[in-house]
């Protein structure tokens, strides 16, 4: 038995829609990779590429083959639909054995262009053909481990939370840019599809767009009766993590909660941490308590999905009626913060503060002690 083995492809058969292609030399799978957005914070060195994990960079499926038959098939100016069969080859450590795992990529793309390879005596003139990839399915044993459609918005089986299930939106980009700055574009979007012609999909694309800008300006609205305006990107780390929470807040309030996560936005937020920390405007047990205090706000979102909330909730999405929703809601909302007796610790100081008025530089807040700035105190004449 080999010291080591590695996942060589033992086998491979080709089918494009039910016809096999033989004579295959080489398949190149599309590369996956996340849309990059440009962060530029003032106080930054440079500017940072963040991944955006609900969008993805196009993708490109080469096959390359020696015409055999039925090759022709793959040069046809169509949609197609491939399957690649393969056996890979897997160590079994507690048998000992070198067995085969079976993998199928199911992909479906345009054809856009082949290339007719290069005539030399004595070898076979192969041919390359690519294709514009919109649908990928990745299947291991018979279990679907990845599956990306972009017509369809769907992404499952990528690295972070998208394994488990979730929904996950890009919630930094209220905080990136603003709502304000996110409704323009949505508008200008929306200009450019009203151009088009009133087809069945452009119908249906109009009405979202429709209901997503109504869903920004609720957001907005909803910001402001906590008092912030969501409309400005934020200025601060402060304002990114609650920012961001908003957009989160607000997606939940539509949505199944349990079926949502707010995605990995730490290095998001370390930006703006870290400029705070070097321009002094924010210190470690300070950036500290804004992370706890985060954390807390969303076990809170994940551990409130009760069966009694869950029949409430799934009742509230089934009714129509404006005042009756409304009912539902509060009672909801009486469920969370009464019924269940549940505290949630956005400020809690146990004591009164105050101080005299012959004591001048005092800067009372309610993130830290009494005490944070006493080197700045002074006696007032």
């Amino acid at each position: 038995m080999p010291k080591k083995v590695r996942a060589n492809v033992v086998g491979q058969k080709v089918m494009n829609g039910r016809i096999e292609v033989e004579d295959i030399t080489s398949v190149d799978l599309p590369e996956i990779s996340h849309v990059l957005t440009d962060v530029d914070v003032p106080g930054m060195a440079g500017k940072m590429s963040i991944p955006d994990p609900t969008r993805l960079e196009a993708m490109t499926l080469s096959i390359s083959h020696n015409n055999g038959l039925n090759s022709h098939v793959l040069n046809e100016p169509r949609m197609h639909s491939f399957e690649f069969r393969t056996a890979i080859q897997e160590l079994d450590a507690a048998k000992g054995q070198i067995g085969h795992k079976s993998t199928k990529f199911r992909i479906n793309g345009a054809f856009t262009k082949v290339s007719k390879g290069t005539i030399e005596t004595g070898n076979p003139l192969g041919s390359t053909c690519e294709y514009s990839v919109f649908r990928y399915e990745e299947e291991r044993d018979g279990k679907v481990v990845t599956l990306i459609d972009i017509l369809k918005g769907i992404i499952t089986g990528l690295p972070d939370a998208y394994g488990r299930g979730r929904i996950i939106g890009d919630y930094r980009r209220v905080a990136l840019y603003g709502v304000d700055r996110l409704i323009e574009a949505k508008k200008a979007e929306r200009a450019e599809i009203d151009a088009r012609w009133p087809s069945e999909d452009v119908m249906r694309l109009r009405e979202e767009m429709a209901d997503q800008l109504r869903a920004l300006a609720d957001l907005k609205t909803m910001a402001a009766s906590y008092g912030f305006d969501v409309g400005k990107p934020a200025a601060n780390a402060r304002e990114a993590v609650q920012w961001t929470y908003f957009g989160y807040l607000g997606a939940i309030k539509e949505m199944n909660g349990a079926a949502m996560s707010v995605g990995r936005i730490s290095t998001f937020l370390d930006i703006y941490i870290e400029r705070d920390l070097a321009e002094k405007t924010l210190d470690e047990a300070e950036a500290q308590e804004l992370i706890d205090q985060l954390v807390i706000k969303l076990r809170i979102v994940r551990f409130l999905r009760t069966p009694e909330y869950d029949a409430l909730f799934a009742e509230l999405g089934g009714t129509t009626d404006i005042a009756k929703r409304q009912e539902i809601a509060k009672k909801l909302n009486d469920m969370v913060t009464k019924d269940s007796m549940i505290v949630v610790p956005l400020v809690h100081r146990g004591t009164l503060s105050a101080h005299s008025n012959a004591l001048g530089g005092v800067q009372i807040n309610a993130w830290d002690s009494e005490l944070w700035n006493v080197a700045d105190w002074f006696r007032v004449k």
